[in-house]
């Protein structure tokens, strides 16, 4: 029986109970790798509502057949500095991870590179795959559409995705400035945690069925989240549908399934990515040493009252990655009742379950 309380897991000890989970399954060990990479990555950072959490879901998912477990993914388009890949209905992750690093090497040869991926599903968080081309000292942006759950600037019925964007850029030796964000003004967690608290909300951040601004978290729930900005993460959240969707063959709008509430269609997601190789630009030591000073620069400005310091982009997640990799991931009593009824059901033996 598992206890009711907080367990503090290291993050090998997710990434291989998400692979023997997986390949229980039957997944292609390689796929399989992929998933539980992507997932303890956004563990380490203190994204835990898209680390081993989403485990439970994609299986749900794939035992409906509405996720691909053993895909034939194709390259679709293979031009230039362009290419397009087909996923098959499979896991978002391993599509994810080919698409950048076929524009990494695209990016090597031509300076700037662009990948496309079609009939996806959820790939986790988007800081992952802006970060990989962190590796090879080049610049990293990821997009992906999503199901509908906001409304359009000056509209009231739910037409558009979080639809989140993230771009990492290196900087020497400065932590890496990873910007990742959604295009609603806020999660629709908040809205869910302030239901459950019976709390009102902010205005601004949803709106009733009738597409009016609300503060009652129920209304905003059965209505719809709004764009961050108005009209700014509205059309923002348009462009990023118009890349992932229209340009890669995907779905889009609402046409795209849900991850929690569509059980009778597949997602039918698209991402698009670009990888920059700034050696194409100006050299790159002169380029980190830039990047240095400009952290420093933004960092050493003044704060304004109520805040310590400057953030950086991704900072906070840095910060919780380095803690996380010293101190462990923690995982909640009822995070593990759903992960030990997985594995039961699996016939699966799993020392900190029992």
């Amino acid at each position: 029986m598992v206890e009711k309380e907080t367990r503090i897991l290291n993050a090998a000890q997710i990434e291989k109970f998400v692979l023997d989970v997986l390949l229980k399954l039957e997944l292609p060990e390689e796929d399989a790798a992929s998933v539980a990479r992507v997932l303890v990555a956004a563990d380490l950072r203190g994204i835990d509502s898209h680390g081993v959490a989403r485990l439970p879901i994609y299986i749900k998912r794939m035992r409906k057949g509405l996720i691909n477990a053993r895909p034939h993914r194709k390259l679709l388009s293979d031009r230039g500095a362009a290419c397009a890949i087909d996923a098959d209905n499979g896991f978002g992750a391993p599509a994810g991870e080919e698409a950048v690093q076929r524009a990494m090497e695209k990016a090597k040869e031509f300076g700037v590179a662009c990948a496309v991926v079609r009939n996806t599903n959820h790939f986790g968080i988007g800081a992952y795959y802006a970060m990989m081309p962190l590796k090879e000292g080049m610049i990293g942006l990821c997009a992906t559409n999503t199901s509908p759950l906001m409304v359009p600037f000056g509209g009231r019925e739910i037409m558009l995705g979080s639809n989140p964007l993230a771009i990492a850029v290196p900087a020497g030796k400065r932590p890496p400035i990873v910007l990742d964000m959604a295009t609603t003004a806020v999660a629709r967690g908040k809205l869910e945690l302030a239901k459950r608290k019976g709390e009102k909300i902010p205005t601004g951040w949803g709106v009733d069925t009738s597409g009016k601004p609300t503060t009652d978290p129920d209304e905003a729930l059965k209505g719809g989240l709004l764009p961050m900005g108005g009209p700014k993460g509205s059309g923002l959240a348009m462009v990023i549908d118009i890349l992932c969707g229209v340009l890669a063959g995907a779905a889009y709008s609402n046409g795209i399934g849900s991850l929690f509430g569509d059980m009778d269609k597949p997602q039918n997601i698209g991402n698009f990515f670009m990888v920059m190789d700034i050696g194409f630009f100006r050299e790159k030591d002169a380029f980190a040493e830039e990047m240095e000073r400009y952290v420093d620069l933004i960092k050493g400005s003044a704060p304004a009252e109520g805040f310590k310091e400057i953030l950086m982009p991704g900072e906070i997640e840095w910060n919780n990655t380095l803690r996380r990799e010293k101190e462990g991931i923690p995982i909640s009593a009822p995070l593990q009742k759903e992960l030990k009824a997985l594995v039961d059901e699996l016939g699966l033996s799993v020392d900190w379950l029992q």
